[in-house]
């Protein structure tokens, strides 16, 4: 029993880890992708991921914006990937 619980605790770990997004600079970041982020409360300069995924063939990114209650949500927007953001 402790042998199966320990081999799917492993197996939730490693399925996380894979689904992270990679920190991009915020200089080369889709316009688009930089005017969403700030029209949503974000500031110039924090960090955005780029997730793994790709939804319609549009790039996913993730930031995470504090909302007016002061707790920090998760902004997701998509855009066409464009050669400078590859």
């Amino acid at each position: 029993m402790v042998k199966k619980l320990a081999l799917v605790v492993i197996i939730i770990l490693m399925g996380n880890t894979g689904f992270a997004g990679k920190p991009q600079k915020w200089e080369e970041l889709p316009k688009a992708v930089q005017d969403t982020v700030l029209a949503n409360g974000g500031t110039s300069g924090m960090s955005v991921d780029l997730e793994p995924k790709k939804i319609d063939g549009k790039a996913v990114y993730e930031a995470g914006i504090k909302g007016k209650d002061g707790n920090i949500r998760d902004l997701v927007t998509m855009c066409i990937p464009t050669f400078e953001s590859l």
